[in-house]
């Protein structure tokens, strides 16, 4: 099967072997060096179409090949450059059927070195499609901001990761299962091409959703006694999403306000949060406030 580059990601390189097979990961910048190297030019072009040409520099300079580029090279080193054999290894996902989500585990098997990624920014490199993008730009969504209390964007992407939960229980909840990780890597993979109907309706009520809530309850709502509680946060957004042509703002800050003063509601939100019966308790007891049910 023919190999060839996918686009970098996060340090790490996908390859993708032909016939669709699963795309795996590691080693960017031994082989984009390669490729540049080979094409005359290092990095990319700039904003202005400017590109560096590519020398070999930091090996001596009494190397041979100081300062050289490919095409200063001799023939017989082109060709043993050219006749290079890149090996790689394709992992293919025999089981469960129609899943792919082994890239993510082996990906973050492999990540042991340099600086570590995070769930997020490993789901961005195995899961490569539309829906990536668009939880990146509603992730700047200004309401979004407000709700998070952060106007700067999470440089390890954890706001993403905030907002694929609450797309992933919205209409989900009854089919939740322990642990969170592997059911936003399961969602990821089921509505990775960014064209079901449940991404088209999530991304067009959000815009919506996140105004009702910042301009009824205000900065910061969910940062009960300290930083972001992600629990209340992915609740109460999941029963408002799924309800909101019910809820109206004076429904949201009453109901809000005697959730957030209830025992039971700070316990849901504070041990064990992702559990799959305490999961489906919280929405379950913010449903009632809200909707009165």
């Amino acid at each position: 099967a023919a190999l060839h580059l996918v686009r970098p990601c996060q340090g790490r390189t996908l390859l993708q072997t032909g016939g669709g097979f699963p795309r795996q990961v590691n080693g960017q910048q031994r082989i984009l060096s390669i490729v540049f190297f080979m094409e005359g030019y290092f990095g990319r072009e700039s904003t202005h179409g400017k590109r560096q040409v590519f020398r070999l520099v930091g090996i001596g300079q009494n190397s041979p090949y100081y300062n050289k580029r490919f095409l200063d090279l001799d023939e017989a080193d082109q060709r043993k450059i050219k006749q290079a054999v890149l090996r790689a290894v394709n992992i293919r996902q025999l089981g469960p059927v129609g899943e792919s989500t082994s890239a993510y585990h082996i990906f973050e098997r492999l990540n042991t070195g340099g600086t570590p990624l995070t769930p997020q920014e490993i789901r961005n490199c195995v899961f490569r499609g539309a829906l990536s993008s668009l939880l990146k730009t509603a992730n700047l969504n200004e309401h979004w901001r407000t709700i998070l209390g952060k106007t700067t964007l999470d440089k390890h992407q954890k706001d993403v990761e905030v907002l694929l939960r609450v797309f992933s229980l919205v209409g989900s909840v009854n089919r939740y299962e322990k642990p969170m990780k592997e059911f936003l890597n399961k969602t990821m993979k089921m509505h990775d091409g960014g064209d079901t109907k449940k991404v088209k309706k999530f991304f067009s009520m959000f815009p919506l959703v996140t105004k009702l809530i910042a301009d009824t309850l205000g900065d910061k709502p969910f940062h009960l006694r300290g930083p972001l509680n992600v629990s209340a946060l992915d609740s109460v957004m999941t029963v408002v999403f799924e309800n909101y042509d019910k809820i109206t703002s004076d429904d949201l800050y009453n109901g809000f306000n005697n959730l957030t003063s209830s025992d039971e509601f700070l316990r849901l939100t504070q041990l064990g949060t992702t559990d799959t019966k305490t999961m489906q308790e919280r929405i379950t007891f913010v449903r009632s406030f809200l909707l009165g049910q």
